[in-house]
């Protein structure tokens, strides 16, 4: 929790910065109920695999979903 905690913190900044995105709830569902039952299993490596997987899918969702939505603009 303690390293999960500041993330979070850190992420939210950006998800409220831009309230039009839709992020894919359902796939974050699925993705926590997967951490969830590798941790009840004490499965550590695969809890590890799907924290993991949770947080770069969720990173490459948002990205592309910043990208789409134009909110940011390059620089040239």
């Amino acid at each position: 929790m303690r390293g999960i905690e500041p993330a979070w913190q850190n992420a939210e900044r950006y998800l409220f910065a831009a309230p039009d995105i839709d992020v894919n709830h359902d796939q974050g569902a699925v993705e926590h109920a997967e951490i969830l039952a590798a941790c009840s299993e004490h499965d550590s490596k695969r809890a590890a695999r799907a924290i993991r997987e949770h947080i770069l899918g969720a990173r490459d969702r948002i990205a592309t979903q910043l990208q789409e939505s134009q909110i940011f603009v390059k620089a040239r």
